[in-house]
């Protein structure tokens, strides 16, 4: 087992790179919050409350959306169609973020495993690095016991969705994370109790 810290190089997804650029500009973000609350407070509670109703309520549907679609695909790649595949690269990437509250700084570690490998199906060749369906976040421990499962030029059985060949899984449905992927209809949930809250107190008290 290797593991290996993370370069800006390593970042390959949309997400990650999301990360990486909004480490260095999340106070610039927060302080343009902040100036337009206290301008619009002081213009007009009442709009005030509903932009942030508007917020809340776009991220808590687009939350429940997301928790759906995930549920939707795990449950769909339990009839995903077996390929024969091996692996090529095995390793824990080690990511560090720093949180900066005001002279206090913390951080973060997450540990990510990262399995590379190629398959064939209908006499394609593709290659993946999709563990499960949806990403999450992975212990330390649990990291571990990925990488030991698929040590490099192992052969593996790779479950290939048949209407797109080039999305694939090595673990297929929930692969014992079920928990996890719930906390998403939680979170979706509370942004929308906020929303709810939010717009009754634009609609009753600053009408």
């Amino acid at each position: 087992m290797r593991i290996i810290r993370m370069t800006p190089n390593d970042y390959r997804s949309f997400k990650e790179w999301f990360w990486v650029i909004w480490s260095k500009v999340w106070w610039l973000f927060f302080i343009a919050l902040a100036v337009g609350i206290f301008y619009l407070g002081a213009k007009d509670p009442g709009l005030l409350f509903r932009l942030f109703g508007i917020l809340f309520t776009v991220c808590g549907i687009g939350t429940l959306l997301y928790g759906a679609w995930t549920h939707r695909l795990q449950q769909q790649s339990l009839s995903w169609t077996p390929a024969k595949g091996t692996i090529l690269s095995s390793e824990i990437k080690k990511e560090t973020r720093t949180s900066h509250g005001g002279s206090h700084r913390t951080t973060f570690t997450f540990y990510r495993p990262s399995v590379t490998y190629n398959y064939e199906y209908q006499g394609k060749n593709y290659q993946s690095r999709r563990i499960i369906v949806a990403d999450i976040n992975w212990p330390k421990k649990e990291a571990e016991d990925v990488i030991a499962r698929y040590p490099v030029n192992s052969k593996i059985t790779v479950w290939v969705n048949p209407m797109r060949p080039k999305i694939a899984v090595l673990e297929r449905g929930m692969a014992g994370k079920l928990r996890k992927y719930r906390k998403v209809y939680l979170v979706g949930a509370l942004f929308i109790g906020v929303a709810i809250i939010t717009w009754f107190i634009a609609m009753f008290i600053f009408r």
